[in-house]
């Protein structure tokens, strides 16, 4: 439990290493032996309830992770239909936004660091730093800002992502920080050489506009030997 409260995390999903050892610890308790209970002192009053009442603490606790933040079936049918274990890769500073969507879709992350955290951050800490006139501290974030989006971008072109997953600017957290990447760092540019796949209320999914899924691909003609290619090989 100290983790959870240290870090200060209110998100269902951080709570959950916790709530599965307290009722792995209460599943132990329900299975000592009768003897082991009595001698335990304390450990016997905890033992004591019947299972029936462990069972629907376990319930209880589990309700909080019952929700979900999967994406929606039909957006990831779409993707899938369109590609085959494609190169994901992301503009949102919130990592939910492309998981679990990229491990639903057979994808995988182009950049050990997908999300933009950093980037993201250092914006608000900058605008908050110009709000109250600390000229140094703004610029200092600034500085921060620029260096990641400008090292992202040249990441996108040289690594091409077949997808491109985006949060959509009307969302409310991180719809400026995608804006800023549009409009001052040359991201419209990259998505110049996409198309919108699909979307929906908060995402939007890009396919690079040459990606030729694997199995729809012709197939290789034979290199006549006279060639300069066979020549060459």
């Amino acid at each position: 439990m100290f983790p959870l409260f240290y870090q200060d995390k209110g998100w269902t999903y951080h709570a959950y290493p916790s709530i599965f050892y307290a009722v792995a610890a209460s599943l132990c308790l329900v299975a000592l032996p009768r003897s082991e209970r009595q001698s335990a002192g304390l450990l016997s009053r905890l033992a004591a309830p019947p299972r029936a009442l462990v069972s629907l603490a376990i319930v209880a606790a589990f309700l909080p992770n019952w929700g979900t933040q999967k994406p929606g079936a039909v957006l990831v049918a779409v993707i899938r239909a369109a590609t085959d274990r494609p190169n994901v890769a992301l503009i949102s500073p919130d990592i939910d936004t492309g998981h679990p969507l990229s491990r639903m879709i057979g994808g995988q992350f182009v950049s050990a660091d997908p999300n933009d955290w950093l980037g993201a951050f250092a914006m608000a800490l900058s605008r908050q730093a110009t709000l109250s006139r600390d000229v140094a501290q703004a610029t200092h974030y600034e500085m921060i800002m620029e260096r990641y989006a400008e090292s992202k971008r040249q990441e996108f072109e040289r690594l091409r992502p077949d997808i491109i997953i985006s949060t959509k600017v009307i969302r409310k957290d991180d719809g400026p920080w995608t804006s800023q990447l549009m409009e001052r760092f040359g991201f419209d540019a990259i998505l110049a050489h996409y198309r919108i796949l699909v979307e929906d209320e908060t995402e939007r999914i890009y396919l690079r506009d040459d990606y030729v899924r694997p199995g729809d691909r012709p197939p290789e003609q034979p290199i006549s030997a006279s060639s300069p290619d066979a020549a060459s090989d």
